[in-house]
């Protein structure tokens, strides 16, 4: 569902294609780790609200950046992670 959410945002020009499965792949982590850290709270129902304003402002902020960036910009990066294979990783990945 994260993945065809992300998608329809390419679709309207808010982020590149090429990045669509890195993005949701983000997301997903995001929202699993706010899930850990309610699930494991004294207070989940504190803890749950938190969470919730946190990720809406992550993608609130994650959308208004794309939104004010240039398309052509947005395209050129998607284009470069398709080539490269995916994005750069990281050292302790390698």
């Amino acid at each position: 569902m994260i993945r065809l959410a992300r998608q329809a945002d390419a679709d309207a020009g808010r982020i590149a294609h090429g990045l669509v499965k890195y993005d949701a792949h983000i997301l997903l982590a995001a929202l699993l780790e706010l899930g850990l850290l309610v699930a494991n709270a004294a207070d989940p129902s504190g803890v749950r609200a938190d969470a919730q304003q946190a990720i809406e402002s992550l993608l609130d902020r994650i959308l208004c950046d794309a939104e004010a960036r240039d398309a052509q910009t947005l395209a050129g990066i998607g284009e470069n992670a398709a080539e490269a294979g995916g994005p750069p990783q990281s050292r302790s990945a390698r």
